[in-house]
């Protein structure tokens, strides 16, 4: 039974630690998409490389930070 326990610990232990270097990756994206609006990129240009949902992630945290 301890064994199956800690099997099943140790699983939820790096489900999270991956969730977090997701959240972090994606925060990461969202900042950098921020960056370029405020330096005038157009969003045609940055939805090349990003989605359009991390777009309005983007733009929401602006308007949050204004």
């Amino acid at each position: 039974m301890c064994k199956a326990w800690d099997d099943h610990y140790r699983s939820g232990v790096q489900n999270r630690i991956q969730q977090g270097l997701q959240q972090g990756e994606l925060a990461k994206r969202i900042e950098a998409i921020e960056n370029m609006i405020s330096l005038g990129l157009t969003k045609e240009k940055i939805l090349t490389k990003y989605s359009e949902e991390e777009y309005k992630e983007a733009e929401k945290a602006m308007l949050v930070e204004m």
